[in-house]
């Protein structure tokens, strides 16, 4: 919980009801790496906030391949639900690649949390742009040729490469084979 409100206290100060709030309508929960926190079409109105590991959202297409729509890491948050404001199921499981720490709180909490404290509001802000600027950056990956989609991963979210597997970074990159994958590899550190 230190190191959430840490982080938060780059943004804006927490006031000490703010904080207790959070420390009683919330909880920590430890995951393990492969486990699932959602079913896909199953909701959870939970918001959580990741304090260590990395989670994926999962999608199956044509009822065979699971593609990686979005990964997410420390400092960033997800929810179990469309969105904080909705308890309407999504069309992702949710999958933890690496053991995972998260601050778990209920939707309705959580909503009451940004009403009442407006330092909290304020932080959720940021987070939801960091979110956004985050999706942009998988947009521009995602469009470039697969040959250039390691190397700019690797510029765009230095700290997530490094801990996945291959077959995620191809999942998660739209890379069809290992044989692609690895030419996108070598471009990568030939530029490096």
């Amino acid at each position: 919980m230190e190191r959430m409100q840490d982080f938060f206290s780059k943004y804006h100060q927490l006031s000490a009801s703010a904080k207790t709030y959070i420390k009683e309508h919330g909880k920590l929960h430890f995951y393990k790496k492969g486990s699932y926190y959602k079913i896909a079409g199953i909701p959870m109105s939970t918001w959580c906030f990741i304090i260590d590991g990395v989670v994926a959202k999962e999608v199956l297409e044509a009822d065979t391949f699971i593609r990686i729509e979005r990964i997410n890491g420390k400092n960033e948050y997800f929810t179990g639900s469309n969105h904080p404001y909705s308890d309407r199921a999504t069309s992702v499981a949710i999958k933890f690649l690496q053991p995972t720490i998260l601050y778990e709180i209920s939707n309705s909490h959580f909503k009451h949390a940004l009403k009442q404290y407006p330092e909290l509001s304020t932080i959720f802000h940021i987070l939801k742009q960091h979110r956004v600027n985050r999706l942009q950056d998988i947009v521009h990956i995602l469009k470039l040729p697969p040959l250039h989609r390691v190397h700019e991963l690797s510029i765009k979210m230095p700290h997530i490469m490094p801990l996945l597997t291959i077959k995620e970074r191809r999942s998660f990159l739209n890379i069809s084979c290992d044989r692609d994958y690895y030419k996108s590899l070598r471009y990568h550190l030939g530029k490096s």
